[in-house]
């Protein structure tokens, strides 16, 4: 369930979303989410997931099974795609790839949060796209889900981010 669509976003709105101000006070109503991982184990220095990664993303479905997902995005590297199939087939979704070399990846967060306005969308990255997430987001680069397992729920009331919850996902 891959689709090789490049997502690409012209901000007709004008201007760049402003997400930033963390972790305020959760009394704001929710209007989006972007849940963020890392793609499931690798050897080190192997393209692909192991098996114990090719196991964690057939668990990633069962993690999220509370939480109503509209899109998942993925970069177009195989071992981020194999950990979003799972999820994406149990969902009936497509993974959508957004190529970084169209929209950079200092425009990520802004890239899928203006595409689903409103939504929930998955984004399966690497540590190099999830460092440069967080710093889009004004989030700390430390609570980045950066390990095997890590999943954040960034959620959203308008542009503001106003909670992260942190989950796991394991074989």
């Amino acid at each position: 369930m891959i689709s090789r669509r490049t997502v690409i976003v012209s901000l007709a709105v004008g201007g760049t979303l402003a997400l930033t101000g963390c972790m305020t006070p959760v009394d704001q109503p929710v209007t989006s989410r972007l849940i963020a991982l890392r793609h499931a184990d690798r050897d080190l220095g192997a393209e692909n997931l192991n098996a114990t990664g090719r196991a964690r993303a057939e668990a990633l479905p069962s993690a999220l099974s509370d939480v109503h997902i509209d899109a998942i995005y993925a970069p177009d590297t195989q071992r981020n795609l194999d950990t979003a199939a799972p999820l994406a087939r149990a969902r009936g979704l497509t993974v959508e790839i957004i190529d970084r070399a169209v929209i950079g990846l200092e425009k990520l967060a802004e890239t899928i949060h203006t595409t689903n306005p409103g939504e929930t969308a998955v984004w399966v990255g690497n540590t190099g796209n999830l460092k440069s997430l967080w710093a889009e987001l004004g989030l700390p680069e430390e609570d980045a889900p950066l390990d095997y397992g890590e999943i954040s729920i960034v959620s959203f009331s308008g542009d503001k981010v106003i909670r992260v919850e942190e989950r796991t996902f394991a074989p």
